[in-house]
């Protein structure tokens, strides 16, 4: 047997920041010759999440328990301390004192250390002696690392007032009593574990029901996300700290004052981890007699690891007895210095307060050492001395004390606020000296093929000098489809609960991003005030599928330019952008095919059967582009007993969007784009209709080279009958295109092979066209290889607006400063304006 001690350097309790670097040795004690393989060091640091839930299903009510479970990873290091020999053979450990060094880049999105009942987020250091036939022999240390979070580099609304209010009312039979109404306040909402939350609330009683009790608590919300067996979330609600104080009589008011601490806990964090987020909250619960519901107001709080510079010195009167901070250095050489303030005191790193866990999981077994089985993570904790007075209370009166009735405030409704308005996304803070910021592309219409190159210019303007590291620039393709099923289930006990399934699937075409100044590891620039212009170059792929806006999907294309500050959150403008990937016609012999649908049914009556309804509907192709007419005939020739109604014809946008996470689904969607309708035709009689469908801005079919959505068109016919009878109904398949048919040629002979599209293949060269002199949109020309236009008499497009616009082209990454251009996004597609819209209809 062997003994390892795994030490890390000037780092007893072994906490790091992440990006920090770790550093240490392991010693290791051999007490005889050992064969092994070799040995190796491993730093892992991983999320998981376990629960189990039971339910009913089946006739009989059998029991049935579904495992629920998540797992991220975010490091994984593999040092060999004694090397493998190259021949394969075992190396032999002589008996004695093993030393090796190691040393390990912790990466900078690390979410920090977390324990809870259902999952935990852990890191690691494992040695392990791999031996020949033997099962290998493993030593395991736990370390926690903190990912900084500065409540000063975070939203200025964290140091400002928060206030909440609620207002409720209570039935007795018919009868309504007065309100309760409960205003509260927190003097900031961004704190670090060591401080002190000052409560203020105001309730007043106008109502007949006596309140027992005024309850403070801070609450830690926890929500873990299971990825499997499907998509679920269980959410568990902890107190950490509370206070009560006695109540007051109807028809009463008062003011309330409350002290919660704030013990050592993990900051807030609800995006590192996708499968466990934290956040807190104040409550403040007036306890009413009876079976009422208790008024609840909650004041949402944020946990940091430093704190706000101007309120670190922060603890109430008389709690002095706070354990002075534990000296040591778990902190070598950090990424940044917690704050510019150098008179802050160095936090204690302190172990949470629910106490230590067994830290052995399901990848460990018998042969698994553990150089200390319980464990607990350390969090930064503050030693404050000074509490200024904050709040309304009346310095004058005691706390929690009685005024009269008279003073009741008047009524409040239900609301929640801070004490100045919400950042909106497009707005900056005019302290922040940012004026104005313009994308300007080289095209008017912000359109582009696929395969073409984007120009453009970004134009800064600044109303006092500002620092930034560098301006980025990023260009970005993908599509995104997303939404919810719900699900009806019953537990053992027969209640029904409503299950909530997300849905998603993604792509990434493209991402293409550069400084435009300075860099990730430049010093700071100082920019003055004025108007500061970049130009800016992006060469598209030429594979990328055009653009689309949908209900439950999109394929988007955006650029964003972020102001890069150091130790200052970034600022970013964001804006979208038009792909189209070409669908010539020409190349499709198919489309260029008249199609005839002939429909035919007959109708029983009992023991008759009518003789047979039969409708003909012709068009002259079936490949066409937004902007033509399409022209079709239809004849209804009625030999039935059953009258006519009347025919309409719908064009349909017939979109599929595909999911990959957490399973495989599709959901469709069937848009009607247009319709055109004819008259009624009795029994016996026939008719013959001219209609002309126009065909407004839209993306052209099949969206080649997007896995997640596709699109078709098709064109619907439904012959509408009287009575009880189901209406005769049939389709044409209508392929939408961007470039339009420039001739007819007889149809391609009929193969029952499926047919390559070459229609759906980008057409090469494409090259943007100048301006028109008489001003318009900007055309594309279709060229060969020598330069010459392959259809001179087909007209420029002009680039028209989809009738469907997104309402934001926020995603995930976008935080409450970037900056949209443009309040909704519509793709522009080629629309085309000619005579005749498509050849004549040809006689049958």
């Amino acid at each position: 047997m062997a003994q390892c001690e795994i030490k890390f350097d000037r780092n007893p309790y072994g906490v790091y920041l992440a990006g920090q670097t770790i550093s240490g040795q392991v010693e290791l004690n051999i007490f005889k010759i050992k064969k092994v393989r070799a040995v190796t060091l491993r730093i892992v640091g991983y999320a998981k999440c376990r629960w189990t839930e039971s339910d009913s299903h089946g006739t009989r009510g059998q029991t049935r328990t579904t495992v629920y479970h998540g797992r991220e990873d975010y490091l994984a290091s593999l040092t060999d301390l004694v090397g493998r020999s190259q021949d394969g053979s075992t190396i032999e450990l002589a008996p004695g004192m093993h030393s090796y060094r190691f040393t390990c880049d912790l990466p900078h999105q690390l979410p920090t250390s977390f324990e809870g009942s259902k999952g935990y987020i852990r890191y690691y250091v494992i040695v392990a002696l791999e031996r020949p036939w033997k099962f290998d022999q493993k030593f395991k240390v736990a370390f926690t690392v903190l990912k900084q979070f500065d409540l000063n580099f975070e939203s200025p609304v964290l140091r400002l007032p928060c206030q909440v209010s609620m207002e409720r009312s209570f039935c007795c039979g018919p009868c309504k009593t007065g309100p309760i109404s409960i205003i509260a306040h927190t003097s900031q909402s961004g704190y670090v574990p060591g401080q002190m939350i000052s409560v203020h609330a105001e309730i007043a009683n106008a109502s007949t029901v006596k309140v027992e009790e005024i309850r403070f608590s801070l609450k830690k919300l926890i929500r873990y996300t299971s990825q499997t067996p499907r998509t679920k979330t269980k959410e568990e609600t902890l107190t950490i700290s509370e206070g009560r104080i006695s109540g007051m009589k109807k028809k009463q008011s008062g003011k309330f004052e409350q002290h919660l601490q704030i013990p050592p806990l993990p900051p807030t964090s609800v995006s590192l981890c996708r499968i466990i987020t934290i956040s807190y909250e104040v409550k403040i619960e007036a306890k009413v007699s009876g079976a009422h519901l208790n008024p609840v107001v909650k004041i949402p709080i944020t946990l940091g690891t430093v704190p706000l510079r101007d309120n670190v010195y922060n603890v109430v009167p008389g709690t002095q007895g706070i354990q002075p901070p534990i000296q040591m250095e778990p902190i070598l050489n950090p990424i940044s210095h917690p704050s510019s303030d150098q008179n802050l005191p160095p936090p204690s790193y302190e172990e949470c307060i629910f106490g230590t866990v067994q830290v052995k999981d399901d990848e460990d077994d018998e042969k698994t050492v553990m150089s200390c089985t319980k464990y607990a993570p350390r969090y930064p904790v503050y030693n404050c001395n000074n509490w200024p007075k904050t709040g309304v209370q009346d310095e004058n009166k005691p706390i929690g004390f009685i005024i009269n009735p008279a003073d009741v405030p008047p009524n409040h409704n239900h609301s929640v606020q801070a004490a100045v308005p919400q950042l909106q996304p497009h707005d900056y803070p005019k302290e922040m000296g940012l004026k104005g910021c313009q994308i300007v592309l080289d095209n008017p219409w912000n359109t582009y093929y696929a395969g073409q190159t984007i120009n453009g210019k970004v134009e800064f303007t600044f109303d006092s000098p500002k620092k930034v590291r560098g301006i980025l620039i990023r260009f970005l393709g993908e599509a995104n489809t997303s939404w919810e099923e719900r699900e009806k289930r019953q537990d053992s006990e027969g209640k029904e609960t409503e299950e909530i399934t997300h849905l998603s699937g993604h792509e990434e075409y493209f991402q293409i991003q550069y400084y435009l100044l300075g860099g990730k590891n430049s010093g700071e620039i100082e920019l003055n005030a004025g108007t500061h212009t970049y130009p800016f170059t992006c060469a598209l792929p030429p594979t990328l599928p055009s653009s689309f806006e949908g209900e439950w999907g999109h394929v988007r294309y955006t650029v964003k330019v972020t102001l890069d500050r150091p130790w200052k959150f970034d600022q970013d403008s964001k804006m979208a952008f038009t792909v189209i990937s070409p669908v010539d016609l020409n190349l499709n012999p198919r489309v260029k095919e008249q199609f005839k649908l002939d429909l035919e049914k007959s109708f029983c009556c009992l023991c008759c059967r009518s003789g047979p309804l039969s409708a003909i509907v012709i068009v002259p192709v079936t490949g066409y582009v937004s902007g033509q007419v399409i022209p079709i005939t239809a004849e209804c020739d009625n030999a039935s007993n059953v009258r006519v109604t009347g025919i309409k014809i719908h064009m349909r946008k017939i979109i599929s969007f595909h999911t990959h996470q957490p399973r495989r689904e599709t959901k469709k969607d069937k848009v009607n784009i247009s319709e055109v309708s004819g008259g009624a035709v009795e029994p016996g009689g026939s008719n013959t209709w001219t209609f002309k469908l126009e065909i407004p801005p839209l993306p052209p079919s099949n969206l080649v080279n997007c896995g997640i959505i596709d699109v078709d068109y098709d064109l619907k016919i439904v012959v509408e009958v009287a009575g009880a009878h189901r209406n005769l109904e049939g389709k044409i398949p209508i392929t939408l295109g961007t470039v339009p048919l420039a001739d007819f040629k007889p149809p391609a002979p009929y193969s029952d092979e499926p047919p390559q599209d070459p229609s759906m293949l980008p057409t090469q060269p494409v090259s943007p066209a100048s301006p028109p002199e008489t001003g318009g949109a900007l055309g594309w020309s279709i060229t060969d290889s020598g330069g010459h236009q392959l259809y001179p008499n087909i007209p420029p497009p002009t680039f028209a607006e989809s009738s469907y616009k997104s309402p934001s082209i926020a995603n995930k990454e976008d935080t409450q400063y970037t900056r949209f251009m443009g309040d909704n996004f519509a793709p522009r597609y080629p629309t085309y304006a000619f005579n005749p819209t498509a050849p004549p209809t040809a006689n049958y």
